[in-house]
């Protein structure tokens, strides 16, 4: 792949711009192709990809099928804003962060961007981030990885975008013991994982807003969400699948959640509905085979007992697994749920069994 130095020279900004004008008119521009393109300070090109050495805001365009890009700014505050990039590296990170103050991944509005990794390397995620890692913005990224998706030495927030994750072992990871947190405040996350967990912190998860769907491989016993700490979940929709609890039975926070394990493991494409009385709440078919189930969100209240049921039919078209409550038509209830029990430190099990916790 070959690589052209940059054309002319901008003048950074030392802090991030506030406004998307503003990040517009301070960008460096990388403009990825056969003959990679960079326009600006703060860059450097080679035959491996793009190096990032300063703190500043980077716009990325384009597609490159063999390169990555990389930060190494220490102390640096570093935002890559990702409008319409596809990048692919056959030999490890499709994005590496080695050093900076922190990261910012901004997903700009009305692109869709993607990251795929490959082959063998120490810095096994196809998005890996040794320090703090933020993913926002309104645009949407899809990530393909050969191990795991997005990674982090330290902590991982998702404030916004459309965040799509495809990993053979875990989808999201933060790896600092009993440090790390990642932190759902906005946008929407789908991941599913081949034999990981799907969201994976050594330290805690915080879910405030947006919606997660996290399904975890039956493989190992993986979760959905996996935390050494806990998940506290205070707001937002989260729909979560694996392994028979194990990982989500330290579930905390303001808004009520509901969890529950299956006697057996369900095929992927179950449909899988909860439901008040005769109203469903949640309708959903995951993708991959599993045996629980977390599901929150603001529609959940205090003292009431749900029904967690397994085999309906669902009308109309999925989106990642989620159908619409119109044209439910009813399965086999397998499990009674009072959201009571789960606020006094109890999940109820299949058909009014012991709690998995």
């Amino acid at each position: 792949m070959k690589f052209l130095a940059g054309v002319s020279a901008l003048v950074l900004s030392a802090a991030i711009a506030a406004s998307a004008t503003a990040q517009t008119a301070n960008a460096t521009t990388i403009t990825l192709g056969a003959e990679t393109v960079v326009a600006g300070a703060g860059a450097t090109v080679s035959a491996d990809g793009v190096t990032i050495s300063e703190a500043g805001v980077y716009t990325i365009t384009g597609t490159v099928a063999d390169g990555m890009i990389t930060v190494d700014a220490p102390a640096g505050t570093v935002e890559l804003v990702l409008a319409g990039a596809h990048i692919t590296n056959a030999d490890g990170p499709a994005i590496l962060v080695l050093d900076a103050a922190s990261a910012t991944v901004t997903l700009a509005e009305g692109t869709d961007n993607s990251l795929t990794d490959g082959g063998d390397s120490e810095y096994d995620a196809a998005l890996f981030s040794r320090p703090s890692l933020t993913i926002g913005g309104s645009g949407s990224l899809a990530v393909d990885a050969t191990y795991e998706g997005i990674s982090s030495e330290m902590h991982i927030t998702f404030a916004g975008g459309s965040v799509r994750v495809h990993a053979e072992e875990d989808g999201v990871n933060a790896n600092n013991d009993g440090v790390s947190v990642i932190t759902v405040s906005g946008g929407s996350l789908f991941v599913d994982t081949v034999a990981g967990d799907g969201i994976d912190s050594n330290g805690t998860i915080v879910i405030t807003g947006g919606t997660v769907i996290a399904l975890g491989a039956l493989a190992d016993m993986n979760s959905g969400l996996d935390a050494d700490g806990g998940v506290t979940i205070d707001g937002g929709t989260v729909i979560a699948t694996g392994s028979s609890g194990l990982g989500m039975t330290r579930i905390a926070g303001a808004q009520e959640s509901i969890a529950t394990s299956f006697s057996s493991a369900q095929s992927s494409g179950t449909v899988t509905a909860v439901l008040v009385g005769t109203e469903p709440l949640l309708v959903f078919a995951p993708s991959i085979d599993f045996q629980s189930l977390v599901f929150s969100a603001p529609s959940l209240a205090d003292g009431i007992q749900y029904e967690v049921q397994l085999g309906g039919t669902a009308a109309g078209e999925a989106v990642d697994g989620l159908y619409g409550a119109t044209g439910y038509g009813a399965g086999t209830t397998v499990a009674t749920v009072t959201t009571a029990d789960a606020a006094a430190g109890g999940f109820g099990g299949p058909g009014g069994a012991p709690p998995f916790r």
